[in-house]
């Protein structure tokens, strides 16, 4: 028996199926041959893509990796990304504290 549930199984239109899957999720092809004469055949072919951002975000992570110890000492990085992150978190974090105490009040 298959493993593929009744609802998703999907038809063959004009002789052929074609899909695009992801090679990181778990997905079995389960074929079902439904009254199939013996004497065909049945073709699997499957053929694997090539992704350019892919290997351009493997080149920017390279280049960030090797320069990860200059960076990390740069006091401008630091000023320019570091510090708009607290900034925002901070602001964030008050206005919570805002909402709770508000919200705490209207139910006592």
């Amino acid at each position: 028996m298959g493993m593929c549930p009744h609802g998703g199984w999907e038809r063959v239109k004009r002789r052929s199926w074609v899909r695009a899957m992801s090679p990181f999720g778990y997905r079995v092809l389960d074929v079902r041959t439904h009254g199939l004469n013996p004497r065909y055949g049945l073709e699997l072919t499957s053929e694997e893509e090539f992704i350019s951002y892919r290997v351009l975000f493997l080149i920017l992570g390279v280049i960030l990796l090797c320069g990860a110890s200059s960076l990390s000492k740069s006091i401008v990085l630091y000023y320019s990304c570091a510090m708009p992150i607290g900034i925002i978190l901070a602001i964030l974090v008050a206005q919570a504290c805002t909402c709770c105490h508000v919200l705490s009040h209207s139910f006592f």
